[in-house]
């Protein structure tokens, strides 16, 4: 698609170019009483006086194939369009094209909003409404890097403005996170397969903040949680089917959060297959045939499922940026890019280290894996942010990568401070750890350490806990399936006298703080 400036620049032309010329049309009747509209253009509708061709995109447009599509729902005035630009040399059929703007149309969760700056008199509840969810979030999820500039670049009206649009409607505030994938495969990083009590943790502090937005605002909030499993699921070494699995033990874990709330849709999850088959009128007119052809790679062995396939083709085609493009800006030292590139190559380095591929191998070897790795999740990336855009354009997005809170993305923590600490090692655990710019600490990449007598829960990879207990200073185990704790370390520290330990522990903190820590 064109770039969203270069097309409102642009659209004058464009509609006079549809209004005194020819072009093919088709309607068609959605079984819901949907009504669609596409008209396929020519290139010489983009042609100026002057002979010269307009750009919309890094694509010529003497070499492309332009068309706009338009969905009216039942019972609504408004109609939801787009323009579709490909290259006439796509491998894609035109019937997949256009089933894929259907697609988007059908799917999109588009709402108009309006701007504080178009704020009256009679705005003022709504603004006030807008100030106070936007303090919440400040006080409740919202994550600060070193670079921040959510008060110094505006970051703060950006925010406060998009939650107006929702305000000034008295509708529920939607928000959208990209998140909660599945374990990582490292047994070093997790324990296991399933969510944990790290997930619980971070589904509390989601949940307090749609139950702090109800309390200043009646409509309240409402947050998507994306999941991104099976976006990476392949390139990660995670099985297609543990994806699955933890999924629904997710699922399952989230009602129980939710359970005694007023409102307990105020966190829903969508999984690639929630998002492309959700809507069976769109997807009944859906061939597979289509993208039997497409190839998405498999650097590491995994264990697909035809399902999940299915909507990785789907994800790659109808949202991946040009290969070409990506190439270009990656040699061109794009400086976001390059430094997502090789964050992703570092990450993974260590994320595989365990994995069946790796065995063996030297480490120029593993390397050149993880660089691999990299390569092909970095388009598998991009497309998945176009896909998100694309679906949800109106909604506040969220991420749980550091940012500089200056918009469109804004960062969260989904541990709560002071109660929930970052470590690297027991022995350093009342220091905190610098967030890192690209992976901030997750429950999916790491387990919770609780230590009797401490009073604060500690977030660390699971080795952190094994080495501790290996030693001589702890002993506890692994505790699951408990609802309580729904999965942890839990340690307590050895009792002994100098003599008979390295590290000697005070019998005062053991005997003392009995108390187990609640989150």
């Amino acid at each position: 698609m064109a770039p969203l400036n270069s097309v409102k620049e642009a659209w004058p032309q464009i509609w006079k170019g549809i209004e005194t010329r020819p072009y093919t049309s088709e309607k068609l009747t959605l079984p819901s009483g949907g009504q669609v509209e596409r008209l396929q253009l020519l290139p010489s509708y983009f042609a100026p006086q002057d002979g010269s061709l307009l750009k919309l995109s890094p694509l010529e447009t003497e070499d492309a194939v332009f068309s706009i599509q338009e969905l009216r729902r039942p019972g609504e005035e408004r109609i939801v369009g787009m323009l579709i630009m490909v290259p006439a040399s796509a491998k894609e059929t035109a019937e997949f094209r256009n089933w894929a703007g259907l697609f988007v149309l059908a799917e999109t969760r588009f709402e108009p909003l309006r701007r504080l700056e178009t704020a009256t008199s009679d705005d003022t509840k709504a603004r006030e409404a807008a100030r106070l969810i936007t303090n919440v979030f400040e006080q409740k999820l919202q994550n600060i890097a070193p670079n921040d500039q959510w008060i110094t670049g505006g970051g703060r009206n950006y925010f406060e403005d998009r939650v107006f649009g929702f305000t000034e409607r008295q509708a529920r505030v939607e928000l959208c996170l990209p998140a909660f994938p599945c374990k990582s495969s490292n047994p070093q990083k997790t324990n296991g397969v399933y969510p944990d009590r790290a997930e619980k943790i971070a589904l509390d502090v989601l949940r307090s903040f749609t139950q702090s937005v109800a309390e200043v605002y009646e409509p309240g909030a409402k947050i998507w949680l994306i999941s991104d499993g099976h976006v990476f699921s392949d390139c990660i070494g995670v099985d297609d089917d543990i994806v699955d699995m933890y999924g629904e033990k997710l699922n399952e874990m989230k009602r129980g959060v939710l359970e005694d709330t007023i409102d307990n849709s105020s966190i829903e999850f969508l999984s690639l297959w929630d998002i492309f088959f959700a809507s069976p009128e769109v997807t009944s007119l859906f061939s597979r045939e289509w993208i039997e052809n497409v190839d998405v790679p498999h650097v590491v062995t995994t264990g697909l499922t035809e399902e999940a396939e299915l909507c990785r083709k789907l994800l790659m085609s109808t949202c991946s940026i040009d290969p070409n493009v990506l190439n270009d800006l990656i040699k061109g030292g794009d400086q976001s890019l390059v430094a997502l590139y090789r964050g992703f190559a570092r990450f993974m380095l260590e994320d595989l280290a365990f994995h069946p591929d790796c065995a063996g191998k030297s480490t120029s070897q593993r390397k050149k894996l993880s660089t691999k790795v990299a390569a092909e999740m970095i388009k598998r990336n991009q497309a998945y942010s176009n896909l998100i855009e694309l679906l949800f354009p109106s909604t506040i997005r969220l991420s749980i990568h550091a940012h500089d809170n200056r918009g469109p993305k804004f960062g969260i923590r989904l541990f709560p401070k002071p109660k929930v600490r970052a470590i690297e090692s027991m022995t350093a655990r009342h220091e905190p750890k610098t967030a890192d710019l690209l992976h901030t600490p997750t429950p999916w990449h790491n387990c919770i350490i609780e230590v009797e007598g401490d009073r604060t829960l500690y977030l660390a990879k699971s080795r952190v806990a094994q080495d501790a207990l290996a030693g001589d200073g702890y002993e506890g185990a692994w505790i699951g399936g408990d609802q309580e704790r729904s999965g942890e370390y839990f340690l307590r520290a050895k009792l002994c006298v100098p003599d008979s330990c390295e590290s000697p522990m005070s019998a005062g903190i053991a005997s003392t703080h009995r108390q187990l820590v609640k989150v």
